[in-house]
């Protein structure tokens, strides 16, 4: 008796997250980051990207990047993720995503920094197709101090409209930029990112802050208003 196809599994108009407890279920994942990241050591990406999600976590999970120089109004990739195989649909229209994610920049001087974004639409055999949100910020500047989670968030990242092929799968790059007009710390003043995700609890409102204790952020992003995305399986 043949295996009875399971049937396409949906976002109904909700969220997907982003998992860092979670391999990626395609064959071929992509090479590395697409954007064009300045800073990218210890990252989760290419062989090592982690899995976009229908499912939200229970236990917060995190990756933490130390730099030293960081160059002036640079962007440093943290995280891909990868979103289990789509079916063969109609096109997904244009409009504004949303995207929230929370983590923190460690330094003592008060520089400014904000969260970055990118989405790219990729074929079954790994390869690049579409960008559907070009590498915008995610949220407002913000300053930090030596210990400061912060939600960086934003309803407002436009992308464009894509027709999936069976088979295709979307992938989320994440990151934080520095917002400073010139290069800080050294090579004996590193500079810590840290991005959470895999909580229970969406992020919050741009900007707004929490103490480590009690932080439990998912990460997430929403397609525009109302539409929905018809995967092959659930992640």
């Amino acid at each position: 008796t043949p295996t009875p196809t399971p049937a396409p599994v949906s976002t109904n108009g909700g969220f997907l997250y982003m998992r860092l407890g979670i391999t990626p279920q395609v064959s071929y994942l992509p090479s590395g980051f697409y954007s064009a990241w300045n800073l990218t050591q210890n990252s989760y990406a290419g062989g090592n990207a982690k899995a976009l999600s229908l499912n939200m976590g229970s236990s917060q999970m995190y990756n933490t990047l130390t730099y030293g120089p960081i160059p002036a109004n640079s962007k440093m990739g943290l995280a891909q993720f990868v979103s289990a195989p789509l079916t063969s649909q109609g096109t997904i229209p244009a409009g504004n995503w949303r995207i929230g994610f929370g983590g923190y920049f460690k330094n003592g001087n008060l520089y400014p920094y904000n969260g970055a974004a990118a989405l790219y639409l990729y074929s079954s055999s790994g390869t690049y197709k579409q960008t559907i949100i070009s590498l915008t910020n995610v949220g407002g500047s913000r300053s930090c101090s030596s210990n400061y989670e912060n939600n960086m968030e934003t309803d407002t990242a436009s992308g464009s409209s894509f027709t999936p092929s069976a088979g295709d799968y979307l992938v989320l790059e994440v990151g934080m930029a520095n917002t400073c007009g010139y290069a800080i710390g050294s090579s004996s003043n590193t500079q810590t990112y840290t991005f959470y995700s895999d909580g229970s609890q969406p992020a919050g409102t741009d900007n707004s802050s929490c103490t480590q204790a009690n932080y439990n952020a998912a990460g997430q992003i929403l397609p525009p208003w109302g539409t929905s995305l018809y995967f092959s399986l659930s992640q």
